[in-house]
C-alpha cells in the first residue's frame, strides 16, 4: 500500500517547507517500515489534516502540522522504535540540562558558597545530554532504526 498523502494546498515560505517536510517524513516512514504497521498510526493523522478547510489560517495550520508530526513520531518511536535523525540528541539535550546541569550547578554554588557558579552546571549538563543522545542516535543508526530525514525542515 502506498503512503497516504496530504491534500495539496496553496502555501508559501516556511509553511510550504513544513508541509512538504511532513509529506517527506511520511514517505520515509513507509520506506522504512511495513505499511500494515504504519497505517493505523498515520492514516488518522493525515485524514485530520486533510479535513482542515482550505482557508484555515497559517498559524493554525503550522500548529496542527507540528502536533500531527509529534503524534506520528511519538507513536512510531513507541511502537516501532523508529526515530528520525538527531531524535535522541534533541531529547537528551533538555534532559541533560534539567537532570544533570541544574543539580551540578547547585552543588558548585553551594560548595563554593557563591550562587554565581550555579550557571556552570547548565553547559555541563548540556554536554552530557548531547553526548548520551548522540550515542543513542548512533545505536539506532547501527540497528537500522533511523530515518534518513531529520525532525525539522531545512
Amino acid at each position: 500500500m502506498a503512503a497516504p498523502t496530504l491534500k495539496p494546498r496553496e502555501l508559501n515560505g516556511s509553511l510550504a517547507r513544513q508541509y512538504d517536510h511532513l509529506q517527506a517524513l511520511i514517505r520515509e516512514l513507509y520506506r522504512k517500515a511495513a505499511a500494515e504497521d504504519l497505517d493505523p498510526i498515520v492514516a488518522a493523522e493525515i485524514e485530520s489534516l486533510n479535513a482542515l478547510p482550505k482557508d484555515v489560517k497559517s498559524k493554525e495550520l503550522i500548529k496542527e502540522l507540528g502536533r500531527c508530526q509529534a503524534r506520528i513520531l511519538g507513536r512510531v518511536e513507541k511502537e516501532l522504535k523508529i526515530v528520525p535523525k538527531e531524535y535522541y540528541q534533541n531529547q537528551w539535550l533538555a534532559i541533560g540540562m534539567a537532570g544533570f546541569g541544574i543539580p551540578m550547578g547547585l552543588v558548585f554554588a553551594l560548595v563554593l558558597d557563591n550562587m554565581a557558579f550555579f550557571a556552570i552546571g547548565l553547559p555541563l549538563g548540556l554536554a552530557i545530554g548531547m553526548a548520551y543522545g548522540q550515542r543513542l542516535d548512533q545505536k539506532a543508526r547501527d540497528e537500522g532504526r533511523q530515518l534518513d530525514i531529520g525532525l525539522n525542515p531545512r
